[in-house]
């Protein structure tokens, strides 16, 4: 391999964080659930652990954006890499669902500083065509990573719940690879005095805010699915980790097959139809599962909705660059990330009082019904707003 695809290799291994962090713990949900059922608030403190990571990302990513903007990429992500792998492998001998908390606290700030240097440095490093490919390469990336992770600690989480924790030792590897072979790319500084609405240098505040929008309220009903699922299939006979991972795995690799082809499909749609197009096969697939009575029809539904979210996700990461100025690009991809971890913050929180009071299943209807309600309002906004 040479430098340049090792460069690639390592933010394509740094892109698979996010998906780690919940990937990992999910087919494991219910026996970690278990584990601490003894403890006051035990259900509501375990989609808490879930949940509260992405807060914290939510919160950091722009300061994270700003940061690498003004000081550079490669640092940031390189330390983040290190946070990271400390915190996630907390899992491996906290004896408290209050300290595997805490450790999923710190594993949200790290990601922060992983995720937008990440994204912006793929950006950076690929102009044009060219960012479409990496882009829809790092999404399906991004897939097969957690098709990876899901598996793998479904198979762990078999053996004792901790094991999955061990995967986040995966972190030190790209850190030692990125030290070598990452570089810092040569970009425009900013200028205090750059005059924002002076030619292109003018920020797309309306646009991007949409954007926004619309990947959270996806994020957040896509991720719900993800929640719910393992549960879900509880209800419908199937208890065992490996079967859940399993099926959570398959549907990753159908979104990664999907953003592969990314490329492809922008040739023939713009960012806001492949937008619509994704948030209503997402709705639709949540609409099947509340139509599920066994268990095969609820992974058809599960693997129907990976459809459009292997649509979705390289296409927003393509639009916030494409649209932004690059004075500030880590700005906007940070903002990006809020929106994106934002959503998966509240997936979980939101499903504890529906599914208490509709049970799953409506839940599911609720979620489907919401997105594609909203999907097409957003997506025709930006749509007239960009004019294209």
């Amino acid at each position: 391999m040479n430098k340049e695809q090792l460069r690639l290799g390592t933010l394509l291994i740094a892109s698979t964080m996010p998906a780690m962090m919940g990937a990992t713990v999910m087919p494991s949900l219910p026996k970690i659930q278990a584990h601490f059922a003894g403890e006051p608030n035990a259900e509501f403190l375990i989609r808490l652990f879930l949940a509260i990571p992405f807060i914290f990302t939510s919160v950091c990513a722009p300061f994270a954006g700003f940061i690498v903007d003004r000081y550079g990429r490669k640092r940031i992500l390189l330390f983040s890499l290190f946070v990271f792998g400390i915190s996630g492998t907390t899992g491996c001998y906290a004896e408290s669902l209050l300290s595997l908390i805490m450790g999923r606290v710190l594993l949200g700030i790290a990601l922060a500083g992983v995720t937008t240097p990440c994204m912006t440095l793929i950006a950076d490093y690929y102009p044009g065509e060219k960012r479409k490919k990496a882009m829809g390469f790092q999404a399906f990336f991004i897939q097969f990573g957690s098709m990876f992770y899901l598996t793998t600690s479904g198979i762990l989480g078999d053996i004792n719940w901790r094991g999955p924790f061990y995967l986040f030792t995966i972190a030190f590897f790209a850190l030692i690879v990125g030290h070598f072979f990452l570089t810092e790319p040569e970009h425009k500084p900013i200028d205090k005095a750059i005059n924002e609405e002076n030619g292109d240098e003018k920020f797309p505040l309306l646009l991007v805010g949409l954007i926004y929008s619309i990947t959270l309220i996806t994020m957040a009903t896509y991720y719900l699915v993800g929640v719910l699922f393992p549960l879900y299939s509880v209800d419908l006979g199937v208890t065992r980790s490996t079967i859940v991972g399993l099926v959570m795995a398959i549907s990753t690799c159908i979104s990664a097959l999907v953003s592969l082809r990314y490329s492809n499909v922008s040739r023939h749609l713009n960012f806001s139809a492949i937008t619509l197009l994704g948030t209503i096969v997402i709705g639709i697939g949540c609409s099947i599962l509340f139509f599920s009575t066994n268990f095969t029809v609820a992974m058809g539904a599960v693997f129907f909705s990976a459809l459009g979210f292997g649509l979705f996700m390289p296409n927003v990461n393509v639009w916030v660059n494409m649209v932004t100025p690059l004075a500030y690009r880590g700005r906007a991809v940070g903002g990006l990330m809020t929106s994106f971890f934002l959503g998966m913050f509240f997936a979980p929180l939101v499903s504890y009082p529906l599914t208490a009071h509709f049970g799953i299943s409506v839940t599911f209807a609720i979620a489907g019904c919401f997105i594609i309600v909203f999907g097409t309002i957003l997506s025709l906004a930006s749509y007239r707003l960009q004019g294209k």
